[in-house]
């Protein structure tokens, strides 16, 4: 498991109701490229923020054509990171954990 309790939880949950029959899904694109389709160039991922148990690596891209920046939040509950949250915070901000809940 890679991912928090709380994130893993959500995701548990979304997936439950696709088993359940229900085929209406929260988001319809890939949280990793910010959309349905990708052509991913000028990527570029660095760590912007880290604080104490909690870290953001960003990713910036184009995708298509498009300048495009995902961030994923982790946090060290432990001895080791899990990832809490996946980001955009551009023109249209969305967050994966408010998406889910």
């Amino acid at each position: 498991v890679f991912s928090s309790p709380m994130l893993q939880e959500l995701m548990d949950q979304e997936l439950a109701r696709h088993h359940d029959g229900n085929m209406e899904i929260k988001y319809g694109f890939s949280v990793l490229v910010e959309g349905q389709e990708y052509e991913v160039s000028d990527l570029v991922i660095m760590e912007t923020a880290a604080t104490g148990g909690k870290s953001e690596v960003t990713a910036t891209f184009n995708n298509m054509g498009v300048p495009t920046e995902i961030v994923f939040v982790f946090i060290q509950p432990n001895d080791f990171w899990l990832l809490e949250d996946i980001q955009s915070r551009g023109e249209y901000p969305w967050s994966l954990v408010e998406i889910l809940q």
